[in-house]
């Protein structure tokens, strides 16, 4: 294998690990300071991990009022009132950018985390993120390999890093839900992926907990997909993302391809605003979401991608769900999860594409009530049938 395609791994993560908290694709504002930072830290002490003081000393949250006031506050994601303070100390354990920083100094704070820690999670997104991308040190993090994880519209940034760095990165929840509301499957999914422990599945039992992922002693992972497997499961109807495949003409029951999760919308963005980038659908399996947003809207990015690349190339393309779940029913919420439309949506989408390529609607990714956390770049084998995802390689160098 040469230099140039050599598929670069982090470490698993291990107890006792260096987490930086970083928000290359956004700003953080008084509120997350004061109430999102410290939550987070007693979250991941908690967990056996270290979240490391930078070494350097200037104030980086320029709008924050009275920083050295110790002070107890409200949760707004718990309700409770919590016994960690908000500090300078608390304030430098962490490589987050003020308000209304450069894009510039973004990427300096992410640099430095690369440089000094073992894991790197976002606390906040929202944003493309492709404004950074010019000021990343891409050989340093390709030396120093952290494990990454981010989703939704800083996917765009996500994808930037793998395909310039050709390093293995994940598609998951960002840590300050995991630290507040998620539900026990995503939580489970995301810190057992991560760490690599062994998570059996008995399949007779109903819990949605029991779908997180399979991996078993000298096998592979695989990544369950329980939306093809909520009649055994106990799942409230309104949780459920119907399940559709349509396999290619006399194509095989399970294709194989390098794992390619993402926000729709940010593919869309990255190969609009990046002519230069290297994305080349061929023998990748495509697996894109969105944040409850119309089927003709989604048609339509998929189209705008489709013109920039040839995503008949594909070997699978996974609609994972375009349902961002929602305690209360909206008339869009009803119009996606109606089964109806996802076929008419699928056939759009597969006429598309020519009929070349299999297409699956429905996986636990994304925005999704339950996500799983999923490396990208990643060789894997997909199940056309019930959309299950077996890696054919570790996404760790040390497994």
């Amino acid at each position: 294998m040469n230099k140039e395609s050599m598929l670069y791994k982090p470490r698993s993560l291990e107890v006792g690990g260096r987490i930086g908290l970083v928000n290359p694709a956004g700003e953080m504002n008084q509120q997350y300071a004061e109430t999102t930072v410290p939550r987070v830290i007693r979250y991941l002490e908690g967990r056996g991990f270290r979240v490391p003081e930078r070494k350097k000393r200037e104030n980086l949250l320029g709008r924050i009022q009275d920083p050295n006031i110790l002070r107890d506050y409200i949760d707004p994601y718990t309700s409770e009132e919590s016994d960690i303070r908000f500090n300078l100390w608390t304030q430098r354990r962490s490589f987050l950018a003020r308000s209304n920083v450069s894009s510039k100094e973004r990427a300096q704070l992410f640099n430095e985390a690369v440089m000094n820690c073992d894991a790197i999670f976002p606390l906040v997104g929202n944003r493309f993120g492709t404004d950074v991308i010019n000021h990343i040190d891409y050989e340093r993090f390709k030396q120093h390999k952290p494990i990454f994880v981010t989703f939704s519209a800083a996917s765009a940034f996500l994808m930037h890093l793998h395909l310039k760095t050709n390093t293995v990165v994940f598609y998951g929840p960002h840590i300050h839900f995991l630290a507040g509301y998620e539900n026990s499957y995503t939580v489970h999914s995301f810190w057992n992926f991560l760490k690599q422990e062994n998570h059996g599945v008995d399949i007779n039992d109903g819990t949605v907990e029991k779908y997180v992922y399979r991996k078993e002693e000298n096998s592979p992972s695989v990544l369950k997909n329980i939306y093809s497997a909520t009649e055994n499961m106990q799942m409230p109807l309104s949780e459920k993302i119907p399940f559709l495949s349509l396999r290619a003409d006399q194509s095989p029951s399970s294709v194989t391809g390098k794992l390619m999760p993402i926000f729709l919308f940010s593919l869309q963005e990255a190969l609009t605003q990046n002519d230069s980038i290297n994305f080349d659908p061929e023998g990748m399996i495509l697996m894109v979401e969105a944040d409850e947003r119309s089927y003709d809207d989604c048609f339509a990015a998929l189209q705008s991608v489709h013109q920039r690349t040839d995503l008949s190339k594909l070997s699978a393309l996974v609609l994972a769900s375009f349902i961002a779940y929602k305690s209360e029913s909206t008339s869009l919420g009803n119009e996606l999860v109606d089964a109806n439309n996802v076929k008419k949506f699928v056939l759009r989408v597969r006429e598309l594409l020519k009929d070349n390529v299999p297409v699956i609607y429905g996986f636990p990714m994304g925005h999704s009530k339950y996500k799983l956390t999923i490396p990208m770049g990643i060789q894997a084998e997909l199940n056309i049938e019930t959309g299950d995802i077996t890696l054919k390689e570790s996404p760790f160098s040390n497994i």
